[in-house]
């Protein structure tokens, strides 16, 4: 579907203006894939020990979101990490964060990401450094996985407007979006309509889940098994029950980080005769 956003003249100067003709204004509209302009998601993944300690992710700037995933805790670790962006890897903020509690959405004002946490997704638009962030605490470790990207989670898109020349809209001091368009603009959304549904039975060796492929805009993988599943991104089937991305629990479900073209492989924890429902979408 098209929208069409009303024209307002503006002369050279910016003022408004009497001339009605319509100026073409480039709008790139990246639903989730990695066709919109080329932008590489960059994953990260590390263990924190001892504080002060960081797990770093340094961006071109282009990246929009930043996934993160708890993959292991151990020697009681506990206390609040917090995710926090900068630009020049030097002074570093908090930002607000949505964690996953039980399946349901919290929001952190203050950036904290509680050792209950398994996941968390928040908004790094404008920042080339993130980092998850231990301040205290000297017991136990943790370990995650960061995946930044100009859409990591469903539902979310990333939008550049432009005009003719190349320049691209700014925030101004205030935070706000400010954009100069003498003309309509029409904003088609990206849609995927083609679908794949595959299963792979459990097994205590590691299994392709799916093949790397280009042309994926995202997919889905359920464990229809009574074993714990370790899915892995990778270049490789080589995940394992020590060397992984997420831990899918009996029943449940989780959505591939979106531009994410590469091999997926997963192995379970016992052979049980079930199996992972993988949906890949493209």
């Amino acid at each position: 579907m098209s929208h069409v956003v009303p024209s307002h003249q503006l002369d050279s100067d910016g003022n408004d203006a009497t001339d009605t003709t319509n100026h073409a204004v480039r709008v790139n509209i990246v639903a989730g894939s990695s066709g919109g302009g080329g932008v590489t998601p960059v994953v990260v993944s590390g263990t924190l020990g001892a504080a002060p300690t960081s797990l770093l992710v340094t961006t071109n700037g282009d990246q929009t979101t930043i996934a993160g995933y708890n993959t292991a805790q151990a020697g009681g670790f506990s206390g609040n990490l917090f995710l926090q962006v900068s630009q020049d890897n030097t002074l570093w903020t908090a930002i607000p964060t949505f964690c996953d509690n039980s399946n349901q959405v919290w929001w952190s004002p203050a950036g904290a990401v509680a050792d209950w946490v398994t996941y968390f997704h928040a908004n790094i638009a404008g920042f080339k450094y993130i980092r998850v962030y231990r301040g205290s605490g000297s017991t136990g470790t943790t370990t995650w996985t960061l995946v930044a990207s100009p859409a990591v989670f469903l539902g979310h898109s990333m939008v550049t407007i432009a005009d003719p020349a190349g320049n691209k809209a700014a925030v101004d001091g205030n935070g706000q979006l400010s954009v100069r368009v003498p003309g309509s603009v029409a904003v088609s959304p990206l849609i995927h309509s083609s679908v794949a549904v595959t299963s792979v039975n459990d097994d205590v060796t590691a299994q392709q889940l799916l093949a790397s492929n280009n042309n994926r805009a995202g997919a889905t993988i359920f464990n229809d098994s009574t074993a714990t599943l370790y899915v892995k991104l990778s270049t490789t089937n080589d995940a394992s029950t020590t060397s992984f991305t997420i831990k899918l629990a009996a029943g449940a479900y989780w959505e591939v980080p979106f531009t994410y073209s590469g091999v997926i492989s997963g192995i379970w924890d016992a052979n049980t005769a079930g199996a992972a429902r993988i949906t890949e979408i493209t």
